[in-house]
């Protein structure tokens, strides 16, 4: 028996994950690890009585957030990103993840109920976004995100066209 071939296989984009998240990760980073560490030199600086330089205090978290930042960002969208690939066939659509383990998710069409696209400013800019897609299983598969499409509207259009069809077998 021969093996069914994809009607349509879509890969993130590095590049349009890569801006976006940068921001997020910075932001993140600054907030959940710069602020915390900021006020406790603040209250250890004023119990002590020094006076520290505020300004490069500031700089040398922000720089210290965009370095753990740009390491966490490069192993997520350059090792974990690059290996996942989703596939449309006839009647399915599977996701699969390639690293230490192999992880796949298939879904039925007919169990798709409904597909969001989100698309922010950075994504209208760079031509790409978000698809999510909805099933009717929640609890066993839950939502399928593709995430960092290029065209996402268009690739929602075929997808759309995917679960329309009637399926013959």
């Amino acid at each position: 028996m021969m093996k069914e071939e994809p009607l349509l296989i879509l890969k993130p984009s590095l590049i349009n994950a890569f801006l976006p998240t940068l921001i997020k990760y910075v932001l993140k980073t600054i907030l959940y690890l710069g602020i915390p560490i900021g006020l406790i030199f603040m209250v250890i600086n004023l119990l002590q009585g020094n006076k520290t330089n505020f300004i490069l205090f500031v700089g040398i978290i922000i720089f210290g957030s965009i370095v753990i930042s740009l390491i966490s960002l490069a192993i997520k969208i350059f090792i974990f990103t690059p290996a996942i690939e989703y596939r449309f066939y006839k009647n399915h659509l599977e996701l699969e993840k390639k690293l230490i383990n192999i992880e796949r998710k298939s879904v039925p069409y007919s169990k798709i109920t409904n597909i969001n696209s989100e698309i922010s400013l950075w994504d209208r800019i760079t031509d790409s976004g978000d698809l999510i897609i909805h099933t009717a299983d929640e609890n066993k598969t839950g939502s399928l995100e593709i995430l960092f499409l290029k065209n996402p509207l268009e690739v929602e259009k075929k997808i759309q066209i995917l679960i329309s069809k009637p399926k013959k077998n």
